[in-house]
Order: structure tokens, then sequence, then C-alpha cells
């Protein structure tokens, strides 16, 4: 009987999953998203899970600074549940009671964008270095100190004040160069 139950319970308990986005509102950073696996019942049935919607998508951002990238239908992600009902806290609220008794519920999942299945190649180049690359343009970063800046098109730079503190530089140019 106790066995029983503890299957019951852990067959009920979300924590984290497979996703895909089905939609995406960048301004408010959240999704609609699909779980990839489906759930099983113990009468060895399989059923889709519902499509989530409102998803908190989650990308570093700390202290000011923040990274974001462009999220499209079809991409991947990891979907986590979150402990208790988020939605207070989503609204603003600090040191917020929890609107529900829900745990691990599916209304409070959020997304992290990045999680691919295995046949998906991996855009890494080496073990060593730090790619950033979007539509033909990279920034890697090695650990040597070293920093290149492929532009598939161009580079703008606008700012109040240039400076460039070097040993020596370079400026090679196929046609012209105008300072």
């Amino acid at each position: 009987i106790i066995k029983a139950i503890q299957t019951k319970i852990a067959n009920n308990l979300h924590v984290a999953m497979p996703a895909i986005i089905e939609e995406y509102n960048f301004k408010q950073q959240r999704a609609s998203v699909k779980i990839v696996v489906q759930q099983l019942y113990e009468s060895d049935t399989y059923i889709d899970y519902p499509i989530l919607s409102g998803v908190p998508v989650i990308f570093p951002n700390s202290g000011g600074a923040s990274i974001t990238m462009p999220v499209n239908r079809g991409d991947s992600c990891l979907v986590l549940f979150l402990d208790r009902d988020s939605r207070a806290w989503l609204l603003g609220g600090v040191n917020v009671k929890p609107k529900s008794k829900r745990v691990h519920h599916l209304s409070d999942a959020v997304a992290i964008m990045g999680l691919s299945p295995f046949s998906k190649a991996s855009p890494a180049k080496n073990n060593t270095d730090v790619l950033i690359n979007f539509s033909g343009s990279s920034i890697t970063l090695k650990p040597q100190g070293k920093v290149d800046i492929v532009s598939a098109k161009e580079v703008n730079v606008k700012t109040e004040n240039i400076v460039i503190n070097c040993k020596t530089a370079s400026v090679k140019a196929e046609e012209t160069v105008a300072v």
C-alpha cells in the first residue's frame, strides 16, 4: 500500500522536463511551451501534457546587466516547476504568501533556454573558448586573453569616447580606409 502511494505521489510530482517553445513574447519574456515527453499512467497509457502558457523565460540577468537572445517557435528549453504557487511573486510581490497550496504544479513552470537533444550538434568549436554566435557573426574569448570578433556584415560602435591602448596596431583593408 505504501509503495502504491509513493508511486502515485511520484507520478504527479513535476520537477523538470524538456519542452519546446510554441509562442514567445519578448517584451514580457513569457512563452507558451509544449512538454515533449508524454505523461505515462499506471495503465501504460500515454497522454500529452497541455500547452503551458505565460511561462517566464529565464536568461542571465543581474546587477543591471543582462544577456538576451532570440527565442523562436520550436526552440528547445528546460521547464522547471517551482515548489510553490509563484503568481504573487511574479506580479511583483516581495515576501509573499502563496495564493494556493499547490506544489510542483504545471502552472508554476519557468523555462530555461538552451537544453538540446543529443541529436542536435553543439555550436562549440572546442572546450576551451567562450563562443557567442548569431547569424554568421561571432565573438570568441580565448583563455590566453585573445578575443576574436567576426562580423558577417558590419561592426558599428557608438560612444562618446574610444581609448585604444596597445603596443602595435595594424589596419588591413582591401579597398579604402577612412578615419
